[in-house]
Order: structure tokens, then sequence, then C-alpha cells
């Protein structure tokens, strides 16, 4: 539990003295493997958790790197658990690091910063090793449970790629016809060779935490584009992720279906990502502003956009949304709001006004008074 360099060597002990059978009550099945390569994970020790998956397939190759292609016959779903936590984990883990930021685990001492430095993988090697993981699983184990289809929806969520978490989402859900489903997504994840007749049905339905995790993913996709309209890398346009009717009949008409007698604490989690999202959109709205107010007199496309007045009708969609979230959490479902979400709230409502101040004459014939 303790990543410092004597509790690695202690647990690398006593794994060789099991090798050696000096502990003959102990019976090596997948927990004990499972524990051991738990302990490399946790210490950031990806190349040498790798190493233990291949011998506990006989499959042993030397100098191979972590992001490097592995097969394991002998894994059972914890061990696939663990590898999918452990990736994301290492990956999130590395980039908090280059931020200057403690991991969501916590304080990072020098012994654990020196094993990621030398075993820290990027998020291209993060996504290459959850596609091979799950496609190995698939191959192995057959129709992941919901817990396996967690993991790597939260990896993908963690790379915002909504595209993919959705594709897994109709999958869980059997709707290989859906719009939101891509098949070459499916194909580059090994999942189409899971028929589409209902095999499996039931065993990975999709519970809110996986549509949770889609709506993580919008945020952190958004965050991207953001980051992109920062630096002049993209311009501002539409993303079809955040739009609302999108998020309704792709995510939240789902979610409504549920059923949440026994336990809504997740609910609540929901909420607060909606509002994260609403956020961020006003963001984006923010940016489009700034990009008409810049280029209406010399681009056409531009100057239509200002002549329709979508962008209006978006902001005051934000504003309404809000609204409506903040209602159903507090009546329908009796939730008590806290400060965080208030802040929230209140920066949608200021980056409005900014948004109002600095971009006036945009404003000036709105059909109503948000």
């Amino acid at each position: 539990r303790v990543i410092t360099k004597k509790s690695l060597r202690m647990a690398e002990h006593h794994w060789q003295r099991l090798m050696q059978n000096e502990y003959r009550e102990v019976r090596m099945d997948h927990v004990v493997w499972n524990a051991m390569l738990n302990v490399y994970l946790k210490h950031y020790k990806l190349n040498a958790a790798i190493d233990l998956l291949q011998s506990m397939s006989g499959d042993q190759e030397e100098d191979q790197d972590a992001s490097e292609s592995m097969v394991v016959t002998q894994m059972d779903h914890t061990t696939y658990l663990l590898l999918l936590n452990g990736v994301r984990l290492n990956c999130a883990a590395l980039h908090a690091q280059h931020d200057h930021e403690q991991p969501a685990d916590g304080a990072m001492n020098e012994y654990a910063q020196h094993n990621l430095d030398e075993n820290g993988i990027s998020k291209t090697q993060m996504r290459t090793l959850t596609t091979q993981t799950l496609t190995d699983c698939v191959q192995q184990l057959g129709v992941p449970t919901v817990e396996i289809f967690g993991c790597v929806l939260n990896n993908f969520a963690m790379l915002g790629e909504v595209d993919t978490c959705m594709s897994v989402l109709c999958l869980m859900r059997h709707e290989w016809q859906h719009s939101a489903c891509d098949m070459h997504k499916m194909q580059q994840l090994g999942l189409t060779v899971i028929n589409a007749d209902g095999e499996g049905e039931g065993d990975a339905a999709p519970n809110l935490i996986c549509y949770n995790l889609c709506l993580k993913a919008i945020v952190v996709h958004t965050e991207q584009l953001l980051l992109a309209y920062e630096r002049e890398e993209q311009t501002p346009f539409e993303c079809r992720y955040l739009d609302w009717q999108w998020i309704q009949s792709s995510i939240l008409q789902h979610v409504k279906n549920l059923d949440f007698s026994s336990d809504n604490k997740r609910l609540f989690v929901t909420y607060k990502l909606l509002f994260q999202i609403a956020e961020r959109k006003m963001e984006c709205m923010l940016w489009w502003m700034k990009y008409i107010t810049q280029h209406i007199n010399d681009d056409e496309q531009v100057q239509n956009m200002y002549l329709s007045k979508q962008y209006q009708r978006e902001v005051v969609d934000i504003l309404q949304q809000t609204e409506t979230f903040f209602e159903e959490m507090t009546k329908e479902y009796k939730f008590k709001p806290h400060q965080k979400m208030f802040d929230q709230i209140y920066k949608i409502g200021f980056k409005f006004s900014q948004m109002y101040h600095e971009h006036h004459a945009l404003f000036d014939d709105m059909e109503s008074d948000p």
C-alpha cells in the first residue's frame, strides 16, 4: 500500500520464495499472481508487470517495451481489471507530474517519481495497451463483464474519445445499428467478434457509472477543444457532442430508464458532469463570439452564422438547460447541491455576462432576455 523501494523488495522477496515452492501451503493461483501484478502496477513498474503477465502465459520475451503487443493466455477478469486500471493510473500520474500537479491517488514520493520516469506511458501508449488488453480479453474470456467495460470506458474517457466510449456503450446495449456506434472503432477494439444477436445480454448491461463516464469523455473532449482554440490550432465550430439533443437521446434518455431505488448517489455525479459540460460549452461560445467579431467583415460563412442568430439560441439553451438540470436535481431527486456545484452555476452566468459585455452588438436584437 505504501510506494517505497523497501515495500517492493519485500514483495519480490516473498514472490521468489513462492516461485521456489518454499511456501508449500500457498497455492499459486490467479489470486497470488494478481496480487503481485497489483504490487508492480501500484509502484508504477509497468514493464515488470508486463513481464509478469508473460510469465503467466509461459511466453517470456526479452527487452519487450510496455507499449508493444502482448498475448497472455491464463488471465482472469481480475487480471484484466488490474491491468486496465494500472495503465490509466500510470498515464494519469505521468501527465499530472508534467503539469506540476499531484496525481489523483495522492502525493508522490521520490521513489515513485523515479519509477514513473522509467515506466511512464503516454496517452498514445495507454490507448494501445487498452485496445490490446480488451482485444485479448474478448478472445480469451468472451463477452467482458460490465466492470471491464467500465475500465475501458474510463480509459477512453480520460483521452476524451467520445466516439469510442459511445460505440462501446452501444455494444453493451446491443444497439449495433445506432448512429453513435462506429463499426471501425468496434473492429479496432476487437469487439466485432461478439454476436449482435444478444450473446451475453444482461451480463454487461451499462449502469449509471458507464453513462457518467461517457459524460466525462465529453467534458475532457471539450477541454481539448478549448485548448486548441487557445493555441489557434482550430477555429471554433459546433461540436455534436455538445448538442443537448444528442446528449439527451444518446445518454440521458437511457439514464432515466435506470433503477435508482437502491442507490442514487451516482446520479448526483451525473448532474455534476452536466453542469461541467454546460460551463465548458459556455466557454466555447466565448471563443465563438470572439471569432465572429474578428472575421465578420471578411468571411462569408461567419456572416451567415451571424445572420442565422444560431449562436444566440445556443447561449439561451445553455442557460435554460442549466436551470432545468438544477430543478430536476433539487425538486425531483431531492439532492442538496454543494458549494462547488453552485460555483459552476455562477461561472456559467458570469461567462455569459462577460460575453454579453465584450460582444454586446451580437446580442442587441435577441428575441428573449436570458
